[in-house]
């Protein structure tokens, strides 16, 4: 990966990385992209979603639930994928008010269903310790 990266002038690969690191990065970054084939839960989404990013990645069964905004797009169709980028690329540059008001609002949604309490009460209906 790193050498791949190295090649490119678009790419930057940090390998792994601290919290303060990884806070950092998505302060700086406008939209999350996941092109993973398979996921479980995606947590990885939701943590992007923590800090107020849109989502573009394939529509997965597993993680179609965890998605607050963004876009799901059908397994493989690249082409379609390159326009859901480009789309919130469009948006980024007509209003950035307008899409950091939105990512505001993501990050508060995320919140508002994914808290501790939320997840201990969830737990607690299932009756798990």
């Amino acid at each position: 990966m790193d050498e791949v990266a190295k090649s490119q002038k678009n790419v930057k690969y940090l390998g792994k990385v601290d919290d303060i690191t990884l806070n950092q990065e998505y302060a700086i970054v406008s939209l999350f992209i996941l092109t993973s084939s398979f996921e479980t839960f995606g947590y990885v989404l939701l943590e992007a979603q923590s800090h107020g990013l849109p989502i573009v990645t394939f529509d997965l069964p597993e993680i179609r639930d965890n998605i607050i905004q963004g876009k799901l797009v059908k397994p493989f169709d690249t082409e379609e994928f390159a326009k859901a980028i480009l789309n919130f690329y469009s948006q980024y540059n007509l209003d950035r008010e307008k899409y950091y008001l939105m990512r505001e609002e993501i990050r508060r949604k995320v919140y508002d269903i994914f808290n501790k309490q939320k997840i201990f009460e969830i737990a607690k209906l299932l009756n798990i310790n």
